[in-house]
Order: C-alpha cells, then sequence, then structure tokens
C-alpha cells in the first residue's frame, strides 16, 4: 500500500491485477485498464511546496476511490502517476467513467483557488474474445495511449 495515499502501490496493483485477469478470461468478462498522469505536479510542487504537491496526490486518490467501484483496483503506480482496473467493465462504459473522474476533478477545482487539478489519461482494454493480453502489456498500452494524449493536450496549448 502507497503511504501516501492509501491505495495500492505498483507492486500490490500487480499481484491483484494477475489474478483478475484469470479470473477475467476463465468467466470471459471485459476488463479496461486506465494509466492516469497528474498534469502539473511539479509546479504544484515548485510553486506551492511539496506539502501541497502531496495534498494534490490525496485530492486525486480520493477523487478516484470516491468515483469508481470498490471493486475496481485502484493504485498510485509510483510518483504523479496512477492506475485503474475497473474489473467487470465493458469496453463501452470507457468514456462513462472518464466523464465521472473529470466531473469529480471539476467539482473539486472549485474549491481550490490555488491551483486546478487535471489528468492525463490512457486506456486498454482486455477482452476474452479477442485475445489474451497479460497486465504488462495493457500497462504499455495504456502508457502509450496516455502519452498520446499528452501531445494533443500540448498541441492545443501551443495553437
Amino acid at each position: 500500500v502507497d503511504e501516501l495515499t492509501g491505495l495500492l502501490n505498483r507492486r500490490g496493483f500487480h499481484s491483484l491485477a494477475l489474478q483478475h485477469i484469470k479470473i477475467a478470461q476463465r468467466s470471459d468478462r471485459e476488463l479496461i485498464l486506465f494509466f492516469a498522469d497528474l498534469d502539473g505536479l511539479k509546479q504544484i510542487n515548485d510553486i506551492h511546496g511539496h506539502t501541497e504537491g502531496d495534498s494534490a496526490l490525496k485530492t486525486v486518490a480520493s477523487i478516484m476511490k470516491s468515483t469508481l467501484r470498490s471493486s475496481d483496483l485502484i493504485a498510485r503506480f509510483g510518483g504523479d502517476e496512477f492506475t485503474i482496473l475497473a474489473i467487470d467493465a465493458p469496453q463501452h462504459n470507457i468514456d462513462t467513467i472518464l466523464a465521472r473522474l473529470r466531473y469529480q476533478l471539476e467539482k473539486s477545482n472549485r474549491n481550490n483557488q490555488q491551483y486546478q487539478l487535471a489528468l492525463s489519461i490512457g486506456v486498454a482494454k482486455f477482452d476474452p474474445q479477442n485475445g489474451a493480453k497479460d497486465i504488462d502489456k495493457m500497462l504499455v498500452q495504456a502508457d502509450r495511449a496516455l502519452y498520446e494524449e499528452k501531445r494533443k493536450k500540448n498541441r492545443l496549448l501551443l495553437n
């Protein structure tokens, strides 16, 4: 368990995710993996101090815990990165889950005049009908999608 946020840490997430992938394969259920990065954590730390940066990480963790189901795996993967494995989640739920997370972030941001929290999020899907994937391959796929989203955001900021 990650000491700061109370979420799973990387190792805990990996162990449980391996189990859930096996269960999903056996029971023919879909999973969705989200890989999220807290945008601007370095600026929060630089301008407001590391205590405030820690507070931002705890706020994101709290939002994730309150927004997602208790059966979903949520972890602080390291630094400003988080992972979520939505258990028994069909692919058509991706937009709903993302919308709920963004809504809760916006709601939290209304109470914070110092800085605004934002997440870049990449997604990988596990469908037992279309070939088995392991968690490491899913993490790589979601990480690539995350960095593509970051590139898109940066292009929008520059225009």
